[in-house]
């Protein structure tokens, strides 16, 4: 096992982080990169010499805090290469610490050791790369597989075929990609690969035998939380918190953990309270027939009370037509409302129009993609949040790929802090592609959704893709920007104009919306959709000046703050049974 220091308890340790851990560990604690950067923060104040506390002229004894911090830094780059276990550069720097020695075990040592002397990716890497930006799935599979075949010890094939299985849905080529003697031979590495397999084939009970295995490698805290998911998935509610639990007492930093078991413990993923008032669902489309009328059925499934759907028609010349008529009838001309229209207007004049002329006398405002698929609860899952956040200037949830649900697309969005010499230009340089440099949070496309962002907190912004708004409030902001047409941004956009009117946004995790549109694959892509989605960035960042962004950003990192230091006594008293973390 790893010589891990026993750290503080998360109420004692989260106040003393340095600003910069503490900032970055607010957005959170799981994406390699993410992770990776929160290391390199820790590091660098372990080195200074200077107390864990905030205050920079206390005196002391500061070995202990130093020790402590980098602990911590050594615990957070196991739980990064536990994200992406085939990592081998990531391997040798680990190796590579100063302190190294002192911190692994001759355990780990020697399985990082076997990692980093992996051969390195092979040339005929260049040509995968070309066949992946062709999306030709079959001829990518049939040359993976080929290549793991001819060389089954390189281990750039065997991350191809996992990547592959996870973004296909297929158990079968993740258990191909793991039959390998080289991963057998490093049995830490071959347990994560195998607990991210098993989840993908929902084989729960392998998967939390998989997680105990990660331990020797990764430690307690990396272990227990992937332990305790796979608990919860069995709904084995009781071990997956205490495995939780066992996580944050031996990685007190796990801010997404120490989120998740509060609501556990709190049974506030259990809430669900209807909507009060006049509910209207508001949803615009065009020449997505087929993606429409699942999206309907979907809704027709689901608890709608008394809320009445709209949908707006933009010039559609495929079946869409013929799939609201068949709708209506169904449903009935009070329950569901149809707009047409000869041409498409785009995304934000049709939230406009929608908003003007067909809510202008509703409490509450619900914008729906028309290839998003709710679940029969999400009303009342709405209704949660808003009784949780009822100050909030719209509310939002978590979205995954309808194919493949352990794909995020969409999160809680948080001002992700920027290297110290990028903050706050004088003004925004238009001859840059980025006209001032902000950007938003994006651990959840960093990894795998494991179930890390079930959560309620505030944020900066949701996504468009399915989000609340109070009918009244909605004046404070404005509508929705015609600069940002046809589409791409423009919620986003509104949501900082919402920020800047002192209002955050409010993320229901607890409600998984199924959005059928692959976000991830498809935007790595050039193409007239990604074009228009850069220039519009370019016009969100000339919208909203660097000093506005940045009193945003401090408005946000306080609501985040004092929501996390709200939950830490509830979770210390928790943890009190446990009186010292796993070793």
């Amino acid at each position: 096992m790893s010589r891990h220091a026993h750290f503080s308890g998360p109420a004692a340790l989260f106040p003393t982080l340095p600003d910069p851990v503490r900032h970055n560990l607010l957005l959170g604690s799981c994406g390699v990169l993410h992770l990776l950067d929160t290391a390199g923060r820790v590091l660098c104040h372990a080195k200074t010499g200077k107390s864990c506390s905030a205050s920079s002229d206390q005196t002391g004894d500061q070995s202990k805090p130093d020790q402590e911090l980098a602990a911590m830094a050594m615990d957070m780059l196991l739980a990064a290469l536990g994200e992406r276990p085939l990592a081998r550069d990531l391997a040798a720097q680990i190796l590579s610490l100063p302190d190294a020695a002192s911190r692994l075990s001759s355990r780990q040592q020697r399985e990082l050791g076997l990692l980093a002397r992996t051969a390195p990716p092979p040339e005929s890497a260049r040509h995968f790369q070309r066949l992946a930006a062709q999306r030709d799935m079959d001829r990518l599979r049939t040359f993976v597989l080929s290549r793991a075949k001819a060389e089954p010890d390189q281990l750039f094939w065997r991350e191809q075929l996992l990547i592959l299985s996870v973004a296909e849905g297929d158990p079968d080529l993740a258990a191909r990609a793991l039959d390998a003697e080289i991963l057998r031979n490093m049995p830490g590495v071959h347990a994560a690969l195998g607990w991210q397999a098993a989840c993908l084939d929902q084989d729960f009970p392998r998967a939390a035998a998989l997680a105990r295995q990660c331990a020797p490698l990764f430690g307690t805290g990396f272990a227990a939380t992937r332990e305790a998911e796979a608990l919860l998935a069995q709904e084995k509610r009781s071990q997956g918190v205490a495995a939780l639990l066992r996580g944050v007492a031996a990685s007190p930093w796990r801010t997404n953990e120490l989120l998740r078991v509060h609501e556990l413990l709190e049974q506030w993923d259990t809430a669900r309270i209807p909507m009060r008032g006049d509910v209207r669902i508001l949803l615009y489309t065009w020449n997505k027939g087929h993606d429409l009328d699942e999206a309907l059925q979907a809704l027709a499934e689901s608890d709608l009370g008394m809320a009445r759907i709209t949908v707006l028609n933009n010039g559609s010349t495929d079946q869409t037509a013929a799939v609201l008529g068949a709708w209506q009838a169904r449903l009935g001309r009070e329950r569901l409302g149809i707009v047409e229209l000869p041409v498409n207007i785009g995304a934000p004049a049709a939230r406009n129009w929608l908003l003007h002329t067909e809510a202008r006398d509703a409490d509450w405002v619900v914008y729906l993609d028309d290839d998003a698929l709710v679940p029969r609860d999400w009303l009342a899952l709405f209704g949660a949040v808003v009784a949780r956040q009822p100050e909030a200037g719209v509310w939002g949830c978590r979205v995954v790929d309808h194919a493949q649900p352990m794909l995020a697309q969409a999160v809680d969005y948080q001002p992700a802090p920027l290297p110290r010499e990028q903050h706050c230009p004088a003004e925004p340089d238009l001859t840059r592609l980025q006209p001032h440099p902000f950007k938003l949070s994006n651990l959840h496309i960093q990894g795998l959704d494991r179930g890390q962002f079930e959560y309620v907190r505030p944020c900066a912004s949701v996504t468009g893709c399915c989000h609340l708004f109070r009918r009244d409030r909605m004046a404070e902001a404005g509508d929705f920007s015609l600069f940002l047409s046809p589409s791409q941004y423009d919620d986003m956009e509104r949501d900082l104009r919402v920020l800047a009117s002192g209002r955050t946004a409010a993320y229901q995790g607890h409600l998984r919306v199924r959005h059928k549109k692959r976000t991830g694959r498809d935007s790595l892509l050039p193409g007239p959709e990604n074009s228009n989605a850069l220039g519009n960035r370019y016009k969100m960042q000339v919208l909203h000046g660097p000093q506005e962004v940045e009193h945003s950003a401090r408005q946000v990192f306080e609501a985040l703050e004092a929501d996390l230091l709200a939950r830490l006594d509830r979770v210390q008293d928790a943890l009190k049974p446990l009186d010292h973390p796993e070793e």
